[in-house]
């Protein structure tokens, strides 16, 4: 009975569980959203909030890095994902924006598996610790 009690369970956080994350390198690393209620957030509009199994908060705006291995390919990228060039951050690197927010996870994990692409992750916003 107990070893289908944990079966069930199982099975249903795998139904539930959403298919989040980010590349660190070539490391899926897995995110769970915050809710806004669940922290004081209404200070970062315009920012979602997630977890690290680690424990770690990460905070997605519209913003992305790209690390490009041929500057040719960005403009196909800027038009194939409907995307803007913020700045331009050294050779190769830029800083672009997404028009949706809720994106933006998304397209870099896209971009990340491009053969053309060195790295790619969303601009993190991450917690400032004082000393």
């Amino acid at each position: 009975m107990l070893k289908k009690l944990i079966l069930l369970i199982f099975l249903i956080q795998s139904c539930y569980s959403s298919d989040i994350f980010y590349y660190k390198g070539d490391k899926k690393v897995d995110l769970i959203p915050l809710d806004r209620s669940s922290r004081s957030l209404s200070l970062n509009y315009g920012v979602d909030f997630y977890k690290t199994k680690h424990g770690r908060v990460l905070g997605v705006t519209d913003k992305l890095i790209v690390s490009v291995k041929n500057t040719s390919n960005l403009d196909d990228f800027l038009l194939d994902y409907n995307l803007i060039l913020v700045k331009k951050l050294d050779k190769n690197l830029y800083l672009l924006q997404t028009n949706d927010k809720s994106e933006t996870i998304k397209i870099s994990n896209f971009l990340h598996e491009n053969k053309n692409v060195i790295y790619a992750e969303p601009n993190f916003v991450k917690n400032i610790v004082s000393r």
